[in-house]
């Protein structure tokens, strides 16, 4: 019996990273179409432009740090010259959705606009993005008839009435709404991470989405788009998370096993549904090498 449960996950899981390749290989043909999108932005030392974006901003990058400066608020970007620029540079903004945006500086001494409201389709990567959404819900079907492995289950149960074993800089929080790490573990080919989500506000928390990306140590040269990796969950436990106000609750993600190389760490990005409080937890690299064996 379990023979065939295992032989059901393994062709989901076969299932998923083919339909995921084939929504990569789609994205890459519509790169040309893509470029249409970057928008041109004019610019000066005198005001600033401000950019509002549909969710709030993660990170930035100028093409050319002494050319403009950008400061940041929730889903808004200023962005403003240093001087007068002679050439032109781009911006690049990642929101806390994991869009990507890009935008072309160029200096103009009247500007025609001083401010932009993004649209989420006006994203690089909004077509990859749309369509991996709906891939993940055709395979979640798929997944709802999957029984889960009985020896996972029990491993599960026994995480959970453990205190965990990370116990320093473990935490990330945002507007109360606080994730943390408890610790990581390793059953034959499973990962399993120990997780916490704590609401300390009156208002109840609904989970959108817990998202696993790799993050590279070397912010300042790595591309945008190109070394981030997704690493999807097997099974989250409970499957359905809400947190109500003023409590806390442990979680089990269980992932195929892993690993990070030294120039890398995992960033968990825990979002709101119908909501923005996101957080967003880093994981060191080397506290998913050092996992705990389960026997």
């Amino acid at each position: 019996m379990f023979t065939k449960k295992y032989g059901h996950i393994k062709i989901i899981q076969i299932m998923k990273r083919i339909l995921l390749l084939l929504v990569l290989i789609f994205s890459i043909s519509l790169q040309a179409q893509k470029n249409d999108k970057v928008m041109r932005i004019g610019v000066n030392n005198n005001m600033f432009v401000q950019l509002v974006f549909p969710s709030n901003v993660q990170s930035t990058r100028l093409g050319n740090i002494s050319r403009a400066q950008v400061t940041t608020t929730d889903n808004t970007v200023a962005v403003q010259t240093i001087g007068e620029m002679a050439k032109e540079t781009n911006l690049a903004v990642k929101t806390v959705d994991g869009r990507y945006y890009i935008f072309i500086l160029t200096y103009s001494e009247e500007i025609p606009q001083l401010f932009y409201n993004i649209k989420a389709n006006q994203a690089q990567n909004y077509e990859y993005n749309e369509l991996r959404s709906n891939s993940d819900e055709i395979l979640k079907k798929e997944n709802s008839s999957v029984i889960k492995n009985e020896e996972v289950t029990n491993i599960e149960d026994k995480i959970l009435k453990w205190r965990g074993f990370i116990a320093i800089k473990n935490t990330a929080s945002y507007k109360r709404i606080e994730l943390s790490i408890k610790g990581i573990y390793v059953h034959k080919d499973k990962l399993y991470f120990y997780m916490e989500i704590a609401n300390k506000s009156n208002i109840k928390y609904d989970i959108n989405k817990l998202t696993f990306i790799t993050l590279s140590k070397q912010k300042f040269k790595r591309e945008l788009q190109a070394e981030e990796i997704e690493y999807d969950p097997v099974y989250i436990y409970p499957e359905t998370i809400d947190i109500a106000a003023k409590t806390r609750k442990k979680i089990i993600v269980v992932f195929n096993k892993f690993t990070l190389n030294e120039e890398k760490d995992l960033e968990v990005q825990l979002s709101e549904k119908e909501g923005e409080r996101t957080v967003n937890l880093l994981i060191k690299g080397d506290l998913i090498v050092e996992a705990k064996k389960i026997d």
